[in-house]
């Protein structure tokens, strides 16, 4: 098994690919969260980092939106989830390549 350990935000601006070790073998770690290592600056008692940005962050035209959003995840995936349970399937297709977004 293989750990990454990220300590800072990674921004992707360009089309990538990630490769891990395979199904199980990798791991991605964030043994600090964004508030421990950036600070906080809202001071309405929430993070700031409540609602994004993130770990990793893809930037780019792509960003969901009401012409791009295929479904919403209705329900709490844990960690190692193969399965998201979705309010519609009609446009998706099986094999159909998507991106995930998490907003909370």
């Amino acid at each position: 098994m293989v750990c990454h350990c990220l300590l800072q935000r990674l921004d992707i601006d360009k089309r990538v690919f990630f490769q891990g070790e395979g199904a199980g073998q990798t791991v991605l770690s964030f043994p600090k969260s964004l508030t421990e290592i950036y600070g906080n600056t809202y001071t309405g008692g929430v993070s700031q980092y409540a609602f994004g940005p993130g770990f990793i962050n893809f930037n780019g035209a792509d960003f969901p939106s009401s012409s791009t959003l295929l479904a919403k995840v209705t329900a709490r995936a844990g960690r190692r989830a193969t399965v998201l349970v979705v309010d519609r399937l009609d446009n998706m297709q099986p094999g159909q390549v998507t991106a995930e977004h998490a907003c909370d």
